[in-house]
């Protein structure tokens, strides 16, 4: 009866079945009342959800993905700011562009010199959200998070046969023996090409699975265990130590 008699007068029942407030009786409650305001001390929480990126595209909307550049803003203003005590970074993402999930890590790891930061993983933290996640302090993760994958995956299409089809001709002029490794997407990699294109990419491995290492406070041995860049439920990844605690 006293739920009944609170609840009457302040909602109402959908036709889904959900209760409604009225937004007249919801913008009046202050902030004080919810204790949102009055301390001087909080902890910022920064969501990063979606594939990682450099830049935000001409079309993409404003919600789209995880953008460095922006990101990056936030996390300084957060490390800048005396307002904030803690931070805890929640991170839903399957990953996306390297050298973005780079940025991003170095970020945090300043952010991390400077302030306790906690990485809470949601149903995906893999690839570039695992790199984004281990410079944290702390990751913390459900047991069957999808996470890891410290792996890297580079390639171009090669257009030539659709050309053909279509009857489209592209000619390109340079100067550099690699001055078209990534322009010249109506042919296949000279051999040079692919060879230099194979050691970038190994590079980025390196560079991803010695920083998981360094981060995580990972032996050397560590580095030649790991090598096929598969994803684990957060378990699995626990019992290597390079997740911390597992709710």
């Amino acid at each position: 009866k006293v739920k009944t008699k609170i609840r009457a007068p302040r909602t109402k029942e959908t036709s889904n079945g959900r209760l409604q407030v009225d937004y007249r009786l919801y913008s009046g409650v202050r902030n004080w009342t919810l204790r949102l305001s009055g301390g001087k001390e909080h902890i910022a929480v920064i969501r990063a959800s979606g594939s990682v990126r450099r830049f935000r595209g001409p079309l993409s909307a404003p919600t789209a993905g995880i953008v460095a550049e922006q990101l990056i803003q936030r996390i300084r203003s957060v490390r800048e700011s005396k307002r904030y005590k803690a931070v805890v970074i929640r991170i839903d993402s399957p990953g996306g562009d390297a050298l973005a999930s780079d940025l991003l890590w170095r970020e945090i790891r300043l952010l991390a010199a400077e302030k306790p930061v906690i990485a809470s993983l949601a149903d995906v933290a893999a690839s570039g959200g695992y790199y984004i996640a281990m410079a944290a302090g702390t990751i913390v993760a459900e047991n069957l998070t999808l996470t890891g994958s410290i792996g890297v995956v580079k390639g171009k299409f090669s257009l030539g046969k659709l050309y053909e089809k279509i009857g489209f001709n592209k000619a390109i002029i340079s100067k550099g023996k690699y001055a078209e490794l990534t322009a010249a997407e109506q042919r296949s990699f000279r051999p040079e090409e692919a060879e230099l294109f194979a050691k970038s990419a190994q590079y980025a491995y390196t560079q991803f699975r010695d920083k998981a290492a360094y981060s995580r406070s990972m032996p050397t041995r560590w580095r030649k265990m790991h090598k096929d860049g598969c994803g684990l439920v957060a378990r699995q990844f626990l019992e290597d130590l390079l997740m911390l605690l597992v709710e």
